[in-house]
């Protein structure tokens, strides 16, 4: 099921990949770090290494995106248990690196202190490349930052539809700040189907235009 909230014209989709948008923001090419993420990419591998040393917790597992980095917790048999030790080494390690903690679903997030987010970098490349709609999608606390974005963008004249994958574990700030939500990956491919099935099916530009515009229903 789609739950709009919201009209919307849509001619370009963007997905951050989660964690990436604190250093990526080429869509064209291979990822390209910002230049204030760099310094951080050593001290997040040195943390990883620490945690990889003194950690023995089964089903754990350490994503290292250069900038930032993600410890799952999901696959453990005890994910409670599971993350409370990776807090507890990180309140260790990583505070004293200068790097801050985020905590998504079953995930916890190691991120360089900088003020480069998703919601940033979505701003960015619709500046970059002037674009004039935008649809987000996104399914965790780091896409709060850019369902916020979204809002401002609005504001400035931009068409944007931030689109929520909520589950139980979803943090309330995605349900709240999302314009429409859906319940599963599934629902977004087949909303995404649809709309693709929809744009070849209609004639010009125009008709295309005015297939997407009006709101999304399931």
């Amino acid at each position: 099921m789609v739950v709009p909230r919201r009209s919307f014209n849509a001619t370009m989709m963007v997905r951050m990949n989660a964690g990436r948008s604190a250093g990526d923001r080429d869509v064209t090419s291979e990822p390209e770090l910002v230049p204030e993420a760099r310094p951080w990419v050593p001290r997040i591998a040195a943390v990883l290494d620490d945690v990889a040393r003194m950690h023995a917790i089964p089903g754990v597992l350490i994503e290292n995106k250069g900038a930032t980095a993600s410890l799952h917790y999901r696959m453990t048999p005890d994910p409670d248990q599971a993350r409370r030790e990776l807090l507890a080494i990180l309140a260790r390690r990583a505070i004293t690196s200068g790097l801050r903690i985020e905590e998504g679903r079953m995930v916890i997030n190691l991120l360089p202190p900088l003020t480069v987010t998703k919601g940033s970098a979505v701003s960015w490349l619709v500046r970059e490349h002037r674009l004039e709609r935008l649809v987000y999608l996104g399914d965790d606390i780091t896409d709060a930052h850019a369902f916020r974005a979204l809002a401002v963008l609005r504001q400035s004249g931009v068409r944007t539809l931030g689109i929520g994958v909520v589950a139980p574990e979803t943090p309330p700030s995605v349900r709240q700040l999302a314009d429409a939500c859906v319940a599963s990956v599934r629902e977004v491919a087949e909303l995404l189907c649809r709309t693709a099935d929809g744009l070849e099916s209609s004639g010009t530009m125009e008709s295309r235009e005015a297939l997407a515009s009006g709101e999304i229903d399931g």
